[in-house]
């Protein structure tokens, strides 16, 4: 996939390719462009992506995903979704959220339960101005 996903010329293309390749196991893809209004979580299994979910600016400008399936409600035993969207929501409208975006989803992430003894890792990403960032969480009971 990372062969064929790195020679896409756009963002539309890319999540055509990510939409309809087909795969050896489920997966979340995470897809940002440099557009304000470009930003995808394709949730698929081997062959479908049966539930997109697209960034709608100026509604919501932000996406989630967590371990769990999105259209499926969150066990109550980690409903990290819920606190995350509360939390995010708190930031207000989306030019507050820009002036501190980092340290706004750090403080999102790092706040139980959204980070819990389940968290095994962290993403920060930002196409636009080329940012990646992911921390291995290491808390003696997720895997590695």
């Amino acid at each position: 996939i990372n062969a064929e996903y790195g020679t896409a010329d756009s963002y539309s293309e890319a999540v055509d390719y990510l939409t309809t390749v087909h795969l050896a196991a489920p997966v979340y893809f995470i897809v940002g462009g440099t557009d304000d209004t470009e930003g995808t979580v394709l949730s698929r299994d081997r062959r479908h992506n049966p539930h997109p979910v697209a960034f709608a600016p100026p509604t919501t400008f932000w996406l989630l995903e967590t371990n769990y399936d999105h259209w499926v409600p969150a066990p109550e035993i980690d409903n990290r979704r819920a606190w995350a969207q509360h939390h995010l929501r708190s930031f207000g409208k989306q030019s507050d959220f820009e002036r501190a975006a980092l340290a706004n989803l750090a403080a999102v992430i790092t706040t139980w339960p959204v980070e819990n003894g389940n968290t095994a890792q962290q993403v920060f990403m930002n196409a636009k101005r080329g940012h990646f960032e992911v921390f291995a969480v290491y808390n003696g009971t997720a895997p590695v």
